[in-house]
């Protein structure tokens, strides 16, 4: 047989690899489970963009075709001078505007 001491040391190397290998394979359950964590997440966020997407497909605004069509009907009847920077008289050709020194000939 063996002597206490032998037995004693054995005992402890045994309990000391034991330890390490539940170590280890605690560090490698924690990688793991924040692996999984991270890609949990990942595909949450695609669900999400996904499911907005789809949203914004079904909820698609369309262009009020009548009111534009109105809208530029009434433009064209008021003349070809009628812009948003003149108005419906158009530009001033006064002779007396043209030619002066200040700021936008006036």
């Amino acid at each position: 047989m063996c002597d206490p001491v032998t037995a004693l040391v054995v005992g402890a190397a045994a309990a000391t690899v034991g330890t390490g290998a539940a170590i280890y394979q605690g560090a490698q359950a924690q990688k793991a489970q924040k692996k999984a964590a991270r890609r949990a997440e990942a595909e949450a966020a695609a669900t999400k963009a996904a499911n907005d997407r789809a949203v914004n497909a079904a909820n698609q605004k369309s262009p009020n075709i009548g009111s534009l069509f109105a809208s530029s009907s009434g433009a064209a009847s008021s003349g070809i001078g009628s812009t948003m920077l003149t108005g419906a008289q158009g530009a001033s050709v006064d002779s007396s505007l043209l030619g002066r020194s200040t700021l936008l000939g006036q």
